[in-house]
């Protein structure tokens, strides 16, 4: 697994430090429903005081037991009103007041759009993606799950891409994920335990991790998952179960908040470069809108030179692709970045497959190179040739 790089700076951070004890209604939005959420969860969230509130600078959020809209249990569900494309997010959490049968606390992230509820750019949930920093069970006290889920990765069909890592459940813990262009990489305190690459840049049943997402902080009571075993009634009377944050932030690097918030003025492509493709071909890259209509832009990660490739040859070779720039450049009065990827050098180490054909269940056709991330993850296929083959 790949750590955390540097060079990232904050650009929004809450650090429930509010005297008044009310959670910043300028940063989150709460969630006013209980409907299941598709789970069979049995609690309504709330905007009251009583179930989420900022006391001794940490966030609290409270599940406790009472009849509310025909319900019987209440919880908090807290969602930031900014939404962010790539970088670091991380929370400081603990769950010591919350390890009892039925709580599920979560920090995850959803696709940006107008309802919030999981539908994005590329439709419904699970389509548009989701990212799961931490989600804890009670009855499996102390194991905290990473996931992505996609169209083709989700744990309705049980193919959803996800690892567990066990900590202490009575300490705090940082669990953080750091988004790039191609790849996901979740861990805990300083460790990652799951990275998530991207397979395909066209096909967004695979990767739709290429628009905003927005944070959510919430503490579900039962459902499928958390109540499998039961829900341990009492122990949500009283004070409840609590989850508490200390703080929530997210940093990004330079090109990263430009991608965020594009200059529509902006003629050169300054910033640094997103990371390689990882397939054979000519690229592009220019962070600029082009004032000529059919060049487009901004292309805030590298686009394939699909016309170079078909008229001018571009994808042969190193030459041709670079011999394209300044063409290119001059036709949309612009300045781009541009770089080819030989065949040799374009897959990182891991298990691949080409499908020609397309399948009902398994999707395609492939035409180019697919990492097996579900077989890498659940069966171990990029350890060696052999059970890659298998």
């Amino acid at each position: 697994p790949v750590g955390p790089e540097g060079d990232y700076q904050e650009v929004w951070i809450d650090q429930f430090d509010d005297s008044s004890g009310k959670v910043d209604t300028e940063k989150w939005r709460h969630v006013h429903l209980g409907n299941g959420f598709g789970n069979e969860e049995k609690q309504y969230y709330t905007p009251r005081q009583v179930n989420s509130w900022v006391e001794d600078g940490k966030l609290k959020i409270r599940a406790k037991r009472e009849t509310y809209q025909s319900m019987s249990y209440t919880s908090a569900k807290l969602e930031s009103k900014k939404s962010f494309l790539y970088g670091r997010f991380s929370a400081r959490v603990n769950l010591a007041k919350c390890l009892s049968k039925g709580t599920w606390p979560a920090v995850w992230m959803l696709p940006d759009g107008e309802t919030r509820d999981g539908t994005g750019h590329y439709g419904p949930w699970p389509s548009s993606g989701e990212m799961d920093l931490m989600e804890h069970v009670g009855f499996d006290a102390g194991n905290m799950f990473a996931t992505a889920h996609t169209k083709e990765f989700y744990f309705k069909i049980g193919t959803q891409i996800g690892k567990t890592k066990y900590v202490d459940p009575n300490t705090w813990h940082t669990f953080w994920l750091d988004w790039r262009p191609d790849m996901l990489n979740f861990g805990v305190d300083n460790e990652s335990f799951l990275v998530f690459r991207r397979m395909s840049e066209t096909n967004k049943n695979f990767w739709p991790f290429d628009k905003p997402f927005y944070i959510i902080l919430n503490l579900a009571v039962g459902g499928s998952w958390a109540g499998y075993h039961g829900i341990d009634a009492g122990s949500f009377d009283g004070d409840g179960q609590v989850m508490e944050v200390d703080w929530v932030k997210v940093e990004q690097k330079a090109w990263q908040q430009a991608s965020t918030t594009p200059s529509p003025t902006s003629t050169t492509a300054a910033r640094p470069a997103p990371p390689a493709p990882n397939k054979a071909g000519c690229y592009f890259w220019s962070p600029a809108k082009s004032a000529v209509a059919e060049c487009g832009g901004p292309f805030t990660d590298w686009t394939r030179d699909a016309w170079g490739e078909k008229h001018k040859e571009s994808g042969e070779s190193k030459a041709k692709c670079l011999a394209r720039k300044d063409g290119h450049d001059a036709h949309c009065k612009i300045k781009s970045t541009w770089i080819f990827v030989a065949e040799s050098s374009a897959l990182q180490p891991g298990c691949y497959y080409k499908q020609p054909s397309k399948s009902a269940e398994c999707g395609g056709p492939f035409p180019d190179w697919n990492r097996d991330m579900w077989g890498e993850t659940n069966k171990g296929s990029a350890a060696s040739e052999s059970k890659c083959l298998a």
